[in-house]
């Protein structure tokens, strides 16, 4: 007869143990214990290959609560039953032992048929029950992997589904992905500068390294809100191929995250539209608007419109500055040598003041022979004179390696900005100061005073 397991009985009175092995040997191999210390031992050595315990309360060393204890500590309590037996069954004992756990309680002296019957039953519920709960583990694992494959399918679906819309909408675009835990880029159909076999390894970095350094930070920025949850991003950006042989060009950028219907970020899908022909035609438009024709600097309409827009940011404590510039004597010098010199002088002198002035500031012609020029961060008076200094000196030299280039010296007024005001009260002050100017002869410079 094939043995049901093995049964640990712990009893430091041999007769105990005797009638309970007699009893139960014909149906389990039996492993005895004499007292709590050694029954631990047991358990240690073979815990695995236990179908039940049977423990009596009162043990030296240790005794069946201390036994009870330390199974408890290993989480075997749920694996092994166990029987506790007492000579003294009360209320106190029954409620220590069901507390930790503890499957039935016999008293002493012993039923033989009810102790076998106990056991068998004990062993059976268990062997049913963790025969349960390891069945129940293999479909959970096989429930998870399940579950993984569907989300993998999921995740493959939302991508496709994000490809086809961007390609749809972007179909003269070149469509890129962009891998979150990979940091892979990937272009998938395209046209245009890119070419799909330049982009296979294409790596995250590689990328905005074609990017222009003045929007770099930008577009690394609009990466970094897609991964904190925005919905998308646009811009437009230069940028050049990937050999970097070429100059940058003008394209839209359009960044849409892909997400797991509980949020989670899988990919980031891309497009890039080459714009840089309708940029450029569009700029060019722009400067056509603002620009003043002869010289290329901003007319009057841009250049005021500009002014008014730094005045109102100019912040607390900040000096500014506003001059005006008047060639001398314009009009002789387009009855002696005329229009087309006349208009020479004007594009020439527009020159020379947009090059004698920082690239932040507005430099415009309101008109005739009329300029201005408005700059931030002025530390000083001397600032300007010496700005004025350089404009006659480069005027001299200007006649004197071009002999059809009359001499001539322009006059300036200008006015300090250290408080709110507006664009009629600094053209107002700095009209004064230059007549101020011109009163005192040619090529003067006159700073507004109160």
């Amino acid at each position: 007869m094939t043995k049901k397991g093995t049964i640990l009985i712990a009893d430091d009175k041999d007769i105990g143990r005797d009638i309970l092995a007699c009893v139960l040997k014909s149906d389990y191999n039996i492993v005895t214990a004499y007292d709590g210390k050694e029954a631990i031992e047991c358990i240690n050595e073979s815990s695995d290959n236990l179908s039940i315990i049977i423990l009596d309360i009162i043990m030296p060393v240790v005794d069946g609560f201390g036994v009870l204890d330390y199974m408890h500590s290993r989480g075997l309590m749920a694996k092994i039953p166990v029987i506790m037996v007492t000579g003294n069954l009360t209320s106190d004992i029954s409620l220590r032992c069901y507390s930790r756990g503890v499957f039935d309680i016999i008293t002493k002296p012993y039923d033989i048929n009810i102790v076998k019957q106990r056991v068998n039953n004990a062993v059976e519920l268990f062997l049913h029950k963790n025969k349960m709960e390891e069945l129940l583990k293999q479909q959970t694992e096989e429930l998870e992997q399940q579950a993984a494959k569907l989300r993998k399918t999921v995740k493959e679906l939302r991508i496709s589904e994000e490809r086809f819309k961007m390609a749809s909408i972007h179909s003269s675009s070149i469509i890129f992905e962009f891998d979150v835990n990979a940091q892979n880029n990937l272009i998938l159909d395209g046209v245009g500068q890119f070419k799909s076999r330049e982009m296979k390894h294409c790596t995250f970095e590689n990328m905005l390294s074609l990017v222009h350094p003045d929007e770099y930070k930008h577009t690394r920025k609009m990466f970094s809100r897609i991964l904190a949850g925005s919905s998308e991003e646009k811009s437009d950006v230069r940028m050049k191929s990937i050999g970097g042989h070429c100059d940058y060009n003008w394209f839209s950028v359009t960044l849409s995250p892909v997400r797991s219907h509980d949020g989670e970020l899988i990919k980031i899908l891309g497009s890039l539209r080459d714009i840089n022909t309708q940029y450029l035609e569009t700029a060019a438009l722009r400067n056509k608007a603002e620009l003043d024709m002869m010289t290329g600097i901003f007319n009057r309409a841009t250049c005021e419109a500009k002014i008014r827009a730094r005045l109102d940011r100019l912040k607390k404590g900040k000096r500014a500055a506003f001059l005006i510039f008047d060639i001398d004597s314009f009009k002789q010098v387009n009855d002696r040598y005329g229009h087309n010199v006349g208009d020479k002088v004007i594009t020439t002198t527009a020159h020379l003041i947009r090059a004698w002035f920082n690239h932040s500031d507005i430099v415009g012609r309101l008109g005739g022979d009329e300029f201005v020029v408005y700059m931030e961060n002025v530390p000083n008076e001397k600032l300007l004179l010496k700005k004025f200094n350089n404009l006659i000196t480069s005027l001299a030299e200007n006649a004197e390696d071009d002999e059809n280039f009359p001499h001539l010296t322009v006059s300036a007024g200008a006015c300090i900005i250290d408080k709110p005001t507006s664009f009629e009260q600094i053209y107002k002050e700095a009209d004064i100061a230059l007549y101020e100017a011109k009163a005192d002869g040619k090529g003067k410079f006159k700073l507004f005073e109160q």
